[in-house]
């Protein structure tokens, strides 16, 4: 499998903390609530080109 395009880019680019230590905590949690929408969106995608493939 190729590599993402994001995985080389920088955070600052897709908005998200470069260096997370010492960052506040209010940052911190907006990180994690970024990453959980990232991630649930991601799932949702799986699950929808699964049930394509099913039918």
């Amino acid at each position: 499998m190729g590599e993402s395009r994001w995985a080389g880019g920088s955070p600052a680019a897709l908005r998200l903390l470069g260096d997370v230590s010492g960052a506040p905590v209010n940052d911190l949690l907006a990180e994690m609530v970024h990453a959980t929408a990232g991630q649930s969106f991601l799932e949702w995608q799986r699950y929808r080109l699964a049930a394509e493939l099913d039918s």
